[in-house]
């Protein structure tokens, strides 16, 4: 009797043991503890997304390039044998209005043009932008059915920054100039590319092909009304 009295003691107190040192190790559970990570006045202490305007002025050199490395955009420029860097680059992200507007301007001459670009370029289209209505916008009115307004739109601002360089610097427009690859990415759908001159944008499909977004404006190419001719003259 006395042998399952001490037993039965034994059992009591190994138990009375095991569940005070399994509430010790419970116990900030139990009150919460492991919760206060997840409350609300934790999923309100974050930053913002910001708005990014940047340009090639923000890169820093690194021997012979330039380089940028952002966790949605990266850039790389060379300078190669020239004296001077005449290109300029540009990327604008407006998360107010999920816009991104990405920019290349590779200058010829000199870099007074694509400077000019890299400053009002993306600023321009993305007033006209807000200002006149974005592809969703008009697309939730049904203004995309017969023509595309945003294209027109596209074209006018190019053609008024044109214009308005050369009313500015006349000297500087008719010594040098730029070609210009831009894109446009609207609530992470819309997708527009502007194109001058001979830079080129590429994407990447789901099986890893390249897929071209522009086409080369060549002066002798007939599609675009150009004309390129030699004349060879013997003295």
């Amino acid at each position: 009797m006395r042998n399952e009295v001490a037993y039965v003691f034994a059992l009591l107190l190994f138990t009375y043991l095991y569940i005070r040192w399994l509430i010790s190790r419970l116990a900030p559970r139990i009150r919460g503890h492991n919760l206060k990570s997840l409350d609300l006045n934790h999923h309100l202490r974050f930053s913002p997304p910001e708005f990014i305007d940047r340009g090639f002025s923000d890169l820093k050199k690194y021997e012979q390039y330039w380089k940028m490395k952002h966790k949605i955009f990266s850039y790389c420029a060379t300078q190669g044998y020239r004296p001077y860097m005449e290109d300029r680059m540009h990327y604008m992200y407006d998360p107010n209005n999920n816009l991104s507007i990405f920019g290349i301007f590779d200058g010829h001459g000199g870099m007074g043009v694509s400077k000019f670009l890299e400053s009002n370029f993306a600023k321009s289209i993305r007033e006209r932008l807000l200002r006149y209505g974005t592809r969703r916008k008009l697309s939730v009115e049904g203004m995309l059915d017969l023509r595309d307004p945003i294209e027109e739109m596209f074209v006018t601002e190019v053609h008024r920054l044109d214009d308005t360089l050369s009313r500015t610097d006349p000297n500087c427009t008719s010594l040098t100039g730029s070609t210009m690859i831009a894109a446009i990415m609207e609530d992470n759908r819309y997708l527009s590319v502007i194109n001058v001159g001979d830079s080129r944008a590429v994407a990447c499909d789901l099986q890893n092909r390249v897929v071209s977004l522009s086409k080369d404006h060549k002066p002798d190419d007939v599609s675009f009304g150009g004309l390129s001719s030699f004349t060879y003259k013997e003295n």
